[in-house]
């Protein structure tokens, strides 16, 4: 990777480890990512969680990280509304198992063959989106 090309980053959840919550603390990762940052111009950074409440104490912990560190960080939070659905990886499991048995089937990925389809049904769908970005930190909770 070209040293000027800037790297976007993905933070799925908004616990203990990734900020700190329920403690005084910042957790592990984002006075990693801070630490990161302080060496130079990053790309952006993506925090998604299941629970709004999740996503406004990891708001408090990124204001005070940003005044300790002396420089702003500002990152695009999922949900970004007080959606709250923690279910919503059941969706992702759903898509996940159909294409999975698709791909068993067939030997290719169902995506492949209907690039407009996906675009049209998933990317340009902000519902499918918000659905998926509040179910993906519940889906790797279940997997880890």
């Amino acid at each position: 990777m070209d040293k000027n090309t800037l790297l976007n980053i993905l933070i799925v959840g908004t616990g203990m480890y990734v900020s700190g919550r329920g403690s005084e603390g910042y957790g592990t990762i984002l006075p990693a990512v801070y630490e990161w940052w302080r060496k130079g111009p990053q790309g952006n950074l993506y925090i998604a969680g299941a629970r709004s409440e999740g996503i406004d104490k990891i708001k408090e912990k990124v204001r005070v990280l940003n005044e300790l560190y002396g420089f702003t960080i500002t990152p695009k939070y999922f949900p970004e509304d007080d959606v709250n659905n923690p279910e919503a990886y059941l969706g992702l499991c759903d898509d996940m198992m159909q294409c999975q048995a698709y791909f068993l089937k067939t030997g290719r990925y169902s995506a492949v063959n209907k690039k407009a389809t996906v675009y049209e049904n998933i990317y340009n769908s902000k519902s499918r989106m918000k659905a998926y970005m509040v179910g993906l930190p519940n889906f790797q909770v279940i997997n880890n």
